[in-house]
């Protein structure tokens, strides 16, 4: 029995339609289909600012996300940075201090602890922006 498989062509560099579409355009599809199958990767886009959206729009979402996974570091952390840009410090430290504790619970559970460590070090720098008064 054999399986009926169609092979379709590699476009080269040759083939019309790679010629006239723009580079720009190429990524942002790969970047699209890549975060529709992967939804995680789009929310931190925009949590992060990589997106473009507004501090406010950033804080509604991350609100929203600390509401729906209240003991996530990330959340909390990722929060308290878009405080901090906003100027709220009181508030970014309140965030900063409980990422803190919840990512060094995370790393002494975790077997490698990579992006605990990572999120115990982001809000070890955030609260030491605070410290040092810097937004």
């Amino acid at each position: 029995m054999t399986d009926d498989v169609r092979m379709e062509a590699e476009p080269t560099p040759e083939t019309p339609e790679v010629m006239s579409t723009p580079a720009a355009e190429v990524v942002s599809e790969v970047q699209a289909e890549a975060e529709a199958r992967t939804p995680l990767m789009a929310r931190l886009r925009r949590w992060l600012g990589l997106d473009g959206q507004s501090l406010a729009e950033r804080l509604a979402e991350l609100d929203r996300a600390v509401e729906a996974a209240p003991e996530s570091s990330a959340n909390l952390i990722l929060r308290g940075e878009v405080l901090l840009d906003m100027g709220s410090s009181e508030q970014a430290k309140v965030d900063f201090q409980r990422g803190l504790e919840l990512a060094e619970a995370e790393l002494e559970r975790s077997a490698w602890g990579v992006m605990e460590q990572a999120l115990r070090d982001r809000a070890l720098m955030g609260l030491e922006r605070i410290r040092q008064g810097r937004r």
